[in-house]
């Protein structure tokens, strides 16, 4: 994560169990966030809400999802 939203869940932790790591400088995100929580679409609606600044890493099936989603919307842009 980075930006905003690396100090948005700093201020505010998203669930029990949060660890967040800096990323090395060369990096393109500032922290690495590791927490554990249910699959809902509110969940699914933040990361997509976040944009670039978030990379979700794992599980594989909620990376592809953001993805897949992050492709089609991009799709929408392209003229």
């Amino acid at each position: 994560m980075r930006g905003y939203v690396a100090d948005l869940v700093e201020e505010y932790p998203m669930g029990r169990g949060q660890t967040i790591s800096l990323e090395p400088e060369d990096s393109d995100f500032n922290a690495r966030l590791s927490v554990t929580l249910p699959a809902t679409g509110q969940l699914f609606r933040w990361l997509l809400g976040c944009g670039d600044k978030v990379e979700v890493l794992a599980p594989s099936v909620l990376r592809a999802a953001v993805s897949s989603q992050a492709r089609k919307t991009a799709e929408l842009y392209e003229a």
